[in-house]
């Protein structure tokens, strides 16, 4: 499935779904009679557009949600990223300036050993002897290497944590819209009834139902959700 138009370099949003021999293909209403006019195969077409079997206002409030997440998301996506890019910048600075001191530092041992046939030896000075073997070289550019690199701040990032927080925000909007309408009735029963009273408190209505329970319920029995997984029960007898 695409939300956009299957025809080469466009953009527009997919308003027909075609069936071409064993191939799909979507596309907006313009490159749909383009394709028609020129593929002689059998074809059979669809429309995206779906009617809606719910409260228009409630659909339009949604989208609007929707759409103020996304423009949300969007300034939070570039504020996030900005800052992964200066942290990105200083730690390639930083890092850029510790190869370049061990650049400066490896000419400057071959500056000395050309003049006068000797090395400098800054860390390993108090250990080694008058004349330094390979192995103390060795032993030198790992002190140095170490001591340089030192100085820089460890840092990483992965986009696909940044990708993991917009999916869970995006799916917060559901859990919220789940506890929301939770929070919307009062469910109660009757005093010493196995009557059941569902209320709803947006619309002052209610439902009522007998419910096939062992005993009568007690007195101001009330029960409300107040989470996915969490109910306040105030009042009855047990």
């Amino acid at each position: 499935m695409s939300i956009f138009c299957s025809w080469l370099d466009c953009q527009n949003f997919t308003s027909i779904l075609a069936k071409c021999n064993d191939e799909i293909y979507y596309f907006c209403p313009y490159h749909s009679q383009s394709h028609l006019e020129q593929c002689s195969s059998t074809h059979s077409c669809e429309s995206v557009l779906k009617n809606i079997s719910f409260d228009k206002v409630k659909l339009t409030t949604k989208l609007q949600e929707f759409l103020n997440w996304a423009k949300d998301t969007k300034v939070k996506t570039i504020n996030d990223y900005n800052q992964i890019m200066y942290n990105l910048i200083t730690s390639f600075k930083k890092n850029l300036n510790s190869i370049k001191k061990i650049e400066k530092y490896c000419k400057n041992m071959i500056d000395n050993f050309a003049r006068c046939g000797k090395i400098p030896t800054f860390f390993n000075n108090k250990t080694i002897s008058s004349k330094v073997g390979y192995e103390d070289i060795k032993s030198e550019f790992k002190i140095i290497f170490g001591f340089i690199f030192s100085q820089c701040t460890e840092w990483s990032f992965n986009t696909l944590d940044q990708q993991k927080e917009i999916e869970k925000s995006f799916n917060l909007m559901f859990d919220l819209e789940n506890t929301k309408e939770q929070n919307r009735y009062l469910n109660t029963f009757i005093e010493n009834s196995k009557t059941f009273v569902n209320f709803d408190i947006y619309s002052f209505t209610y439902i009522k139902k007998d419910i096939d329970i062992p005993d009568y319920q007690g007195i101001n029995f009330s029960i409300c959700r107040l989470s996915l997984n969490e109910v306040f029960i105030h009042g009855g007898i047990w």
